[in-house]
């Protein structure tokens, strides 16, 4: 990885921006196991979660897309405080609505809020940090989504207290989050002013029109796919469609993040001792065979190792993604690319699982496996065009 900048910030405040991304983990992890109850509270189906998914991506879209111009204007302080206090409202909304209609629209306020937070704080840290803090950094949303199902599972199923609580309790964090940024509120610019000035003179029509940009963000829309579809989906595919006990499903959904984080934290111990690229070729290997195994379904031990490998396969590949991008992109247009590349693998989560939503609704649940092992595949192809890109560059 290339810095952006040479000098680094406080390691207080890096460590402000993993608490940042355990806030908007946890809803990830949340709504994998509350679905269910969702779709009793609401009267919904499966492919339904696609429409959910699709409020949350368009709020992402409006912030990291404009992330670059955003923190131009605001600064990075007040940028990354407001993108706290959208979550919590985001997440609170969750916890009180009393219709299908207004949750959509909570997910649009929390996804405002979450891309705020991830374009952000990835910009940040990528510039004044190095790749294994970058991959500590993502290792720490994996905490949140690994706590996520848990919290839930309490509420819901030890508790037998309503999914809505589960959201009430996230709200917290993001308000502490929030302080902490009020804070430290100078301390989070970028660089210099002549940096800033590089970027506000970087418009977006100048960085779409660089070829890699666009290779990135499709790599980034088909990850969406596989990291959210693993998450999401899985759940309903091990509970309704192979009637594994609900606790046991939780149990394995919470292992999928938690093997997600471990890789992430293994990453950031040795990613500066082993090649980026071929952290990221073994792992989608890896996601190839892990969704194999959910698909064969042999046993459902057989399913839920697979659904574990998974996750440990998918850990360092957004990071390092992302990690990489200064060095191939340039300081004027890091700020917006990574924006793209956030926005970009949340199109994907939405529009590919909601795909996978419908096919499970029509056809079969069984659908859920094949769609990982065909995302995956399609992920490593694109990699191994990166590659060529790359060195032909």
């Amino acid at each position: 990885m290339t810095n952006i900048l040479p000098d680094k910030k406080p390691i207080s405040l890096l460590f402000i921006a993993f608490l940042g991304f355990i806030a908007i983990g946890i809803p990830g992890g949340l709504l994998g196991v509350a679905w269910i109850n969702i779709q009793d509270t609401f009267g919904l189906t499966l492919d339904s979660i696609g429409i959910a998914l699709a409020g949350f991506t368009t709020g992402r879209l409006v912030t990291t897309f404009y992330s670059g111009r955003l923190l131009a204007r605001l600064g990075g302080g007040r940028f990354l405080m407001i993108g706290a206090l959208l979550t919590a409202l985001g997440l609170l909304g969750y916890a009180l609505t009393p219709a299908w209609a207004l949750l959509v629209v909570a997910a649009f306020v929390f996804g405002l809020g979450s891309g705020v937070i991830d374009a952000g704080l990835n910009t940040f840290v990528a510039a004044h940090y190095n790749a294994g803090q970058l991959n500590w950094l993502h290792a720490c949303f994996g905490i949140g989504l690994t706590l996520g199902p848990i919290v839930m599972r309490i509420i819901v199923i030890d508790l037998e207290m309503s999914w809505r609580w589960g959201y009430g309790v996230a709200v917290v964090l993001p308000l502490i989050v929030a302080a902490c940024f009020l804070a430290t509120l100078n301390q989070w610019e970028l660089g210099s002013k002549n940096d800033t000035e590089n970027r506000r003179d970087s418009h977006i029509g100048e960085t779409l029109r660089l070829p890699v940009v666009w290779l990135g963000m499709l790599m980034f829309f088909v990850y969406g796919g596989v990291e959210v579809g693993g998450g999401q989906l899985t759940n309903s595919l091990f509970v309704e469609g192979r009637q594994v006990d609900p606790a046991t499903s939780v149990t394995w959904i919470s292992l999928y993040w938690a093997s997600f984080t471990l890789g992430r934290m293994l990453v950031g111990i040795l990613i500066n001792r082993i090649q980026p690229r071929t952290v990221v070729r073994l792992g989608m290997l890896a996601a190839i065979v892990g969704s194999a195994m959910i698909w064969l379904h042999t046993s459902d031990i057989f399913s839920f190792i697979g659904l574990a490998l998974l996750g440990f396969a998918l850990a360092p590949q957004f990071p390092t993604l992302i990690a990489e991008t200064p060095g191939q992109v340039g300081t004027a247009h890091t700020a917006k690319v990574i924006g793209f590349q956030i926005g970009a693998a949340g199109v994907g989560a939405t529009i590919l699982t909601g795909l996978a939503g419908v096919l499970a609704e029509k056809l079969s649940l069984e659908v859920i496996g094949p769609y990982l092992l065909i995302v995956s595949a399609i992920l490593f192809l694109l990699n191994e065009v990166r590659l060529r890109v790359t060195k032909a560059k």
